[in-house]
């Protein structure tokens, strides 16, 4: 019972996964859960056999509290490596959502600026916001703000958008003056949603997040849910 009770967290993950694992296999194969050899020797139950499903879903229950109680503070909230692939994601839809926008604030400016000249190329550049910001809310209280998910969804997807430029003189045809111009929004929520679909598909095959925090839950309650099914089907004679 020692390892068992231990409050290690891997080993909390293994025995979930790995109760859960046999519990899909024996579903999955349509074991007979009426008899089982133990030691080399056969051995067969004569009552509540119908419960024998049952007894394993209570059980996974178990495993997946012990799981989850173990599970590290914010365990289930983006990492550092998943807020870095959503910030790239977010940054990268935005512009190109944007585009257009940060091409009709540049050409305001040069108008203002630099009336005579042309623009030769555009720039643009993204920056979240909230960075600077959790770091301001830390100093003045550290208790209350722990991390990037204590955000709004807005305040979190706020990015200040940069476009900068380059001109041409229409006198010498040379480039002359660089100028730029900047403005700070949340993204539709339509991008948010997309960039954080993007950073789970590919966060499930490059990061350890998934796989170590929510995967476990995942199958925990996946084969929970078998067990239980299985059970009513044994007992309700379901088809």
């Amino acid at each position: 019972m020692g390892d068992t009770d231990t409050p290690d967290f891997n080993k909390a993950r293994g025995f979930l996964i790995g109760f859960s694992v046999v519990v899909f296999l024996l579903w999955y194969f349509g074991a007979d859960l009426s008899s089982f050899k133990l030691m080399g020797n056969e051995i067969k139950l004569q009552s509540i056999t119908k419960s024998a499903w049952m007894v394993l879903a209570v059980i996974n229950v178990y495993f997946l509290f012990r799981y989850y109680q173990r599970l590290p503070r914010n365990g289930l909230v983006f990492d550092e490596v998943m807020n870095s692939m959503y910030d790239a994601y977010l940054k990268k839809f935005s512009l190109l959502f944007y585009k257009r926008r940060l091409k009709k604030l540049a050409q305001e400016h040069l108008s203002i600026n630099y009336p005579q000249n042309s623009i030769s190329n555009f720039y643009y550049d993204a920056h979240v916001t909230c960075y600077a910001t959790l770091q301001e809310h830390k100093k003045n209280d550290p208790d209350t703000w722990s991390g990037l998910h204590s955000f709004r969804r807005k305040d979190r997807t706020e990015l200040r958008l940069v476009v900068n430029y380059t001109t041409v003189d229409p006198a010498s045809n040379n480039p002359s003056l660089a100028g730029g111009s900047a403005e700070t929004l949340s993204p539709n929520i339509l991008i948010a949603m997309f960039a954080k679909l993007l950073t789970l598909i590919r966060g499930a095959f490059v990061a350890p997040w998934l796989s170590d925090n929510v995967f476990p839950l995942v199958i925990g309650a996946a084969a929970t849910f078998v067990a239980v099914f299985k059970w009513c089907q044994v007992n309700f004679m379901w088809t």
